[in-house]
């Protein structure tokens, strides 16, 4: 067995194991639209006997962890023929895909799971999915008035004339609004173009400044009509009103919007008489997360308060993560050092993770064991630090 990552030549059996396992089989060969997202430096291949048994991709992303934006493994095609499946191959994938992320310096990794209980072995975290909204076009007809004041302008756009706007409104405004936002704006221009080629964006400005953005796709016409909203955002209260406005412009076309929202998001206070057809629903599986760099990832995270916490850490397949660390509060910014000396608070690298992304609360995470905590003091200054947060991210990979 040899694990490595492929050659440029070797796209081509990627693309076709990826398309086997994930239903995505066409005719004739892989396009070079698909070979063109797939980055060789980026995607690690078993080899048996020479020939290409399974793989996964670690695309290097960057996420905003609470405010703080963070380099990101983000793993994704996992694949394998069946015949190849339960030797012990993927998991030879994952102990590479982790010394890979080490050495790019990646300090935190998501992902998507096939299988929640498949990746908690290799110590990721369930975290929550994102919340699938349908409203009827007429709740947003209250927003149907001109914006307030002079100087709007909405402008559409296909994917390659926004980009630089877009990328840069995104970069500004989502790391302070959404915790675990995946920032797409460094990526390469053929996986750009494969997420939002089918998208028509907006850009809604005042003055000339942007104010709102969204992306979105148009089906059907009349009663069978819907506006498929991937993303949206807003710089403040006035530019979210121009925005529905804009949508409730599709009246006469449109009857049904959908969306992708926050898990927990009050959107009743966006919409007025919302009467059914009404549906939400929960995506199914949600994202995982993972701790690789513990130093960078904690560094310079706000917090609430002062304090410091010297815990040992312990970490299966990260074994270069395993030590005494002190985690001290300054200034309303954390940051995190190794240290030389004992102590009684111990916590795994789930237990850290789910702090950091608050997928739980301190005694749950005492109760399921992945930190021990020598008193109440300790527990009060991990739960003021880390309240529990659900993420936010719309980027597929």
């Amino acid at each position: 067995m040899e694990i490595r990552k492929i050659t440029s030549e070797e796209r081509v059996l990627f693309a076709e194991m990826d398309a086997y396992a994930f239903g995505e089989q066409k005719e004739g060969p892989a396009p070079d639209t698909v070979l063109d997202t797939i980055d060789p430096a980026e995607t690690i291949g078993c080899f048996v006997d020479g020939n290409m048994v399974a793989g996964l991709r670690n695309h290097q992303f960057r996420q905003a962890v609470r405010g703080e934006v963070k380099s990101l493994s983000g793993i994704g095609c996992v694949c394998s023929y069946p015949e190849h499946r339960n030797k012990g191959y993927v998991r030879e994938l994952m102990k590479s895909a982790f010394l890979d992320m080490r050495d790019r310096k990646m300090s935190v990794s998501m992902l998507g799971p096939f299988r929640e209980s498949y990746y908690a072995a290799f110590e990721y975290v369930t975290a929550n999915s994102d919340a699938y909204l349908a409203v009827p076009l007429n709740a947003f007809l209250h927003y149907l008035r001109e914006p307030a004041g002079e100087n709007w302008e909405f402008e559409r756009m296909d994917y390659r004339e926004a980009r630089p706007v877009y990328s840069a409104f995104m970069r500004e405004t989502a790391p302070r609004q959404y915790h675990g936002y995946l920032l797409c704006d460094e990526i390469s221009d053929a996986k750009w173009a494969d997420q939002f080629k089918n998208k028509v964006f907006l850009i809604v400005k005042k003055g000339g400044v942007v104010q709102a953005v969204a992306q979105y796709r148009l089906k059907g016409f009349m009663d069978r009509g819907e506006m498929i909203i991937g993303e949206m955002i807003w710089r403040d209260i006035a530019g979210r009103n121009a925005l529905f406005g804009f949508i409730s412009r599709h009246r006469d076309q449109v009857e049904t919007v959908k969306m992708r929202i926050p898990f927990g998001l009050n959107f009743y206070q966006w919409l007025n008489d919302t009467m059914p057809p009404l549906e939400m629903k929960v995506g199914a599986g949600g994202w995982m997360v993972r701790i690789i760099d513990p130093v960078a990832a904690l560094a310079d995270i706000p917090v609430d308060g002062e304090g410091s916490v010297t815990f040992a850490l312990t970490d299966q397949y990260c074994s270069w993560n395993n030590g005494v660390y002190r985690l001290t509060s300054r200034a309303g910014r954390l940051q995190m050092e190794r240290v030389e000396e004992s102590t009684g608070n111990r916590m795994n690298i789930q237990g850290l993770t789910a702090l950091l992304y608050g997928t739980l609360p301190t005694v749950e995470l005492i109760a399921r064991d992945w930190i021990h905590t020598t008193g109440d003091d300790v527990d009060v200054c991990l739960d003021t630090w880390f309240p529990v947060r659900p993420i936010f991210s719309t980027f597929m990979f």
